[in-house]
């Protein structure tokens, strides 16, 4: 009799674990097996006409409406040095598939490739931070 007890405590315990285990944690559903991801933005760095071009490839699911904020969500660094934002008068904010570029006379950063002037030719450690998370930390060729 201890053993059968036993047993369907078990079964019991084991039941009630996977089940609260098929229950979706975003949207509460039972059963469902549409588990919610949480995309990140991505960017892809390049070098451009001697310059380097970062493009906000993908905003991720916390992109607000109008882009992240080039005052408060995003910060650039060229060879950890902070690039100011002080050029990107009238951008609100940086959106999918904007291009922000880096160049030289002192290192700046810009939307407009015309506005900036050519990097010597070398390498350049570039990051990349949105919402405190580093994106992107390597290194670039210009040529």
């Amino acid at each position: 009799m201890k053993d059968n007890l036993l047993v369907f405590g078990l079964i019991l315990i084991a039941s009630i674990l996977f089940f609260s285990g098929c229950t979706d944690s975003k949207t509460g559903n039972k059963g469902s097996n549409n588990h919610y991801i949480e995309i990140p933005p991505s960017v892809m760095v390049l070098s451009d006409t001697g310059r380097i071009r970062i493009i906000l490839s993908i905003g991720g699911d916390n992109i607000p409406s109008y882009g992240y904020s080039l005052k408060d969500s995003v910060t650039i660094k060229l060879n950890d040095t902070v690039l100011s934002d002080d050029n990107l008068t009238g951008n609100i904010g940086w959106e999918e598939d904007e291009s922000l570029f880096i160049g030289s006379s002192p290192p700046i950063l810009d939307d407009e490739i015309s506005k900036v002037d050519r990097l010597e030719h070398g390498y350049y450690n570039v990051t990349v931070i949105i919402l405190e998370t580093v994106i992107y930390d390597d290194e670039i060729r210009v040529i």
